[in-house]
């Protein structure tokens, strides 16, 4: 039996978010007020179980 943990270490991203316009059918152009910035905080990691099996025929 083996056991693996794998730590990748971390990944941060910083990005604008623009406001969106759409221009639906009849409706005229509709733009959203909400606009900023994106922030997201990514942990790479796994664990693994591996589990063999020796065998021999005579």
């Amino acid at each position: 039996m083996e056991y693996l943990y794998v730590d990748l270490g971390s990944l941060d991203t910083i990005g604008p978010f623009p406001g969106a316009s759409v221009n639906p059918p009849g409706l005229g152009l509709i733009t959203s007020p909400f606009s900023g910035t994106i922030t997201t905080h990514t942990h790479f990691t796994d664990n693994i179980l591996r589990v063999g099996l020796n065998y021999q025929f005579h």
